[in-house]
Protein backbone atom coordinates (compact mmCIF):
# COMPACT_ATOMS: atom_id res chain seq x y z
CA UNK A 1 0.00 0.00 0.00
CA UNK A 2 1.17 3.45 -0.83
CA UNK A 3 2.17 5.58 2.20
CA UNK A 4 0.00 8.44 1.03
CA UNK A 5 -3.02 6.17 0.73
CA UNK A 6 -2.44 4.86 4.23
CA UNK A 7 -2.06 8.37 5.64
CA UNK A 8 -5.20 9.51 3.81
CA UNK A 9 -7.18 6.56 5.16
CA UNK A 10 -6.00 7.31 8.69
CA UNK A 11 -6.95 10.98 8.37
CA UNK A 12 -10.43 10.07 7.07
CA UNK A 13 -10.85 7.68 10.01
CA UNK A 14 -9.90 10.39 12.53
CA UNK A 15 -12.26 12.92 10.93
CA UNK A 16 -15.08 10.37 10.99
CA UNK A 17 -14.44 9.66 14.68
CA UNK A 18 -14.55 13.38 15.47
CA UNK A 19 -17.84 13.85 13.60
CA UNK A 20 -19.34 10.84 15.36
CA UNK A 21 -18.17 12.15 18.73
CA UNK A 22 -19.81 15.51 18.08
CA UNK A 23 -23.14 13.90 17.13
CA UNK A 24 -23.17 11.34 19.95
CA UNK A 25 -25.11 13.50 22.47
CA UNK A 26 -27.96 13.90 19.98
CA UNK A 27 -28.05 10.14 19.39
CA UNK A 28 -28.19 9.52 23.15
CA UNK A 29 -31.21 11.79 23.52
CA UNK A 30 -33.02 10.08 20.65
CA UNK A 31 -32.22 6.64 22.06
CA UNK A 32 -33.64 7.65 25.45
CA UNK A 33 -36.84 8.86 23.78
CA UNK A 34 -37.23 5.53 21.98
CA UNK A 35 -36.66 3.58 25.20
CA UNK A 36 -39.25 5.64 27.09
CA UNK A 37 -41.76 5.23 24.25
CA UNK A 38 -41.28 1.45 24.30
CA UNK A 39 -41.77 1.32 28.05
CA UNK A 40 -44.94 3.42 27.83
CA UNK A 41 -46.41 1.16 25.15
CA UNK A 42 -45.78 -1.90 27.28
CA UNK A 43 -43.43 -3.44 24.81
CA UNK A 44 -39.92 -4.48 25.58
CA UNK A 45 -37.29 -5.37 23.02
CA UNK A 46 -36.33 -9.05 23.01
CA UNK A 47 -33.19 -9.93 24.92
CA UNK A 48 -31.97 -12.17 22.11
CA UNK A 49 -32.96 -13.38 18.71
CA UNK A 50 -34.10 -16.99 18.82
CA UNK A 51 -34.73 -17.66 15.15
CA UNK A 52 -38.08 -19.32 15.84
CA UNK A 53 -39.60 -17.77 12.72
CA UNK A 54 -37.36 -19.82 10.43
CA UNK A 55 -37.38 -23.48 11.48
CA UNK A 56 -34.78 -25.76 10.03
CA UNK A 57 -36.02 -28.44 7.68
CA UNK A 58 -33.96 -31.64 7.72
CA UNK A 59 -32.35 -32.61 4.44
CA UNK A 60 -33.68 -35.64 2.64
CA UNK A 61 -31.46 -38.67 2.72
CA UNK A 62 -29.89 -39.46 -0.61
CA UNK A 63 -30.70 -42.76 -2.28
CA UNK A 64 -28.22 -45.44 -1.30
CA UNK A 65 -26.97 -43.55 1.75
CA UNK A 66 -27.08 -45.31 5.10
Amino acid sequence: MNQRAGAFGGAVCIVGALVFGLRLPVLRDEARQIIVALQMSGGAPPEETTGEAAPLVPRRQQAGAA
